[in-house]
């Protein structure tokens, strides 16, 4: 049972978090029509798959080539360094360290404008143009400042992956899907399923030690608060669930 909800937690988080991921969030929404944004998808989603493979076969095969790497997560600049020339192991770190520098530029700044443009704005509608470039430019900082601290956290580059994939995530997914397949819920229950599907990750994770299950865990939470949230509304005086 153990083995299963390991395996279960494990692959949650990239396939759950991957789903609601800015770059297919991007690719749908500045699609013109459906086919588009259906075959630009598809078509993204392979090539993602392809060049993913790369470093999943040197990283199989980095074991054979370099049997004594103390870090696992170091054998692919290793094996450039051991097998490139200096001129082209000079332009792969670069490569590499710009294309890191990319991810996180491009995180920073969707996490900044969601913030202020989903969340400040509509609470302060009336703010002047250069009132909301100073509220986006304070939540990118912001972001900025919390994944330091994150970064200073973590032991592993996996395991920043693995929280920017599951921080917060769940209750953005269950909603998606919710409001993509079915009729049912409406505004208060998107709000109550984010709020509690980040909380229960947070407790989760933190403030419960050695629990290991605390993405599996925030998703059912978020589906519960869900169903009840809608339910409750359904319920209530002059509510409607949308069509």
């Amino acid at each position: 049972e153990g083995n299963f909800m390991d395996m279960l937690e494990t692959w949650s988080i990239p396939i759950c978090g991957s789903v609601i991921a800015q770059e297919l969030v991007a690719r749908v929404l500045a699609a013109k029509n459906v086919s588009i944004a259906r075959n630009g998808t598809l078509i993204g989603g392979g090539l993602y798959l392809l060049v993913g493979l790369m470093p999943v076969y040197l990283g199989l095969v980095g074991g054979q080539l370099i049997p004594s790497v103390e870090d696992s997560e170091q054998i692919v600049p290793l094996l450039a360094r051991e097998h490139l020339h200096s001129l082209l192991f000079i332009i792969f770190a670069g490569a590499l360290i710009s294309a890191i520098l990319s991810t996180v530029d491009s995180a920073l700044l969707a996490c900044g404008a969601l913030l202020s443009h989903n969340l400040i704005l509509p609470l302060m509608p009336d703010l002047s143009p250069s009132r909301k470039l100073i509220y986006t430019r304070a939540t990118v900082v912001t972001c900025g400042i919390l994944a330091y601290f994150f970064a200073l956290k973590a032991g592993r580059i996996y395991d920043l992956i693995e929280t920017a994939s599951s921080f917060g995530t769940s209750g953005v997914f269950v909603v998606m899907v919710m409001g993509l397949f079915t009729k049912i819920g409406g505004p208060a229950s998107a709000i109550a399923t984010l709020i509690v599907g980040l909380i229960s990750f947070v407790i989760g994770e933190y403030a419960i030690p050695d629990y290991n299950y605390s993405f599996i865990t925030s998703l059912a939470c978020a589906v519960t608060t869900f169903l009840l949230a809608s339910a409750w509304t359904r319920r209530m005086p002059g509510q409607h669930s949308p069509a």
